[in-house]
């Protein structure tokens, strides 16, 4: 993310499918916690067809990443692994992952979104954005946009699931609470995914991704450094809470 808090408001389940723990679709965020959208609203929501066709045609890979850890870069499946063991000792539950069909009430920056909710973990994955990152990325005609719109989504994943993992969840909109916990789970992110994807593979990654990446390496790789504190302060700065 840019973003673990949840939002508040009716939920409408529109599909259903058992995998890790449970993956559905979502009108809104589950477990939401602060007043529904607002922010957001100022962009149109793509029909909830549309989305769904858009996610069963390119994100399945992503499913199956979510789901079952499968992907072609043995570090990244092997770090969805540990992550969710580390998600299961913590929490004694399955993770229920949620499709949610409208923007993130901070806006359409945000990607993805992880909380608790009565014990139970859970990862909501803010399907219009990954759909405005695909078109963002097919307009590019690049001849690996499909990839780069993978990793991005991949990344976005692997984020959330690094603040479950280690508790790094956001109980306050303030950009003090924010800051902190994002610059904890930021730095497992460019450790532990982000290095592996640019050193080993040198993969395509989003542009924002490598500015995460490159702040890492000039802060010493330091999760402590004025210099990492303060870049991903104003990385999160803007969010509209």
């Amino acid at each position: 993310m840019f973003g673990s808090l949840r939002l508040i408001g009716t939920l409408f389940i529109l599909l259903t499918l058992c995998i890790v723990g449970l993956i559905a679709w979502y009108r809104n965020s589950a477990g939401e916690r602060v007043p529904a959208q607002t922010h957001a609203q100022s962009r149109p929501v793509p029909p909830k067809a549309e989305l769904q066709a858009f996610w069963n045609e390119h994100c399945k890979s992503i499913e199956e990443f979510i789901m079952a850890g499968s992907f072609r870069i043995p570090e990244i499946a092997q770090r969805r692994q540990t992550l969710s063991n580390l998600i299961a000792l913590r929490y004694g539950s399955n993770l229920r992952v949620h499709l949610v069909s409208n923007y993130h009430r901070w806006g359409p920056r945000v990607g993805a979104a992880c909380g608790e909710d009565a014990g139970v973990p859970s990862l909501d994955i803010i399907v219009p954005h990954a759909f405005d990152a695909f078109v963002r990325f097919r307009m590019t005609g690049l001849r690996d946009w499909q990839e780069r719109l993978e990793m991005r989504l991949v990344i976005e994943v692997i984020h959330e699931l690094d603040h479950l993992a280690y508790g790094y969840l956001i109980s306050s909109a303030s950009l003090d609470a924010i800051a902190d916990n994002e610059r904890r789970a930021w730095a497992q992110t460019c450790e532990h995914t982000l290095s592996i994807l640019v050193e080993r593979y040198h993969a395509p990654i989003d542009e924002g991704d490598r500015l995460f990446y490159l702040l890492w390496v000039e802060s010493g790789r330091d999760v402590n450094s004025p210099r990492w504190i303060q870049g991903v302060r104003e990385a999160h700065a803007d969010l509209k809470r």
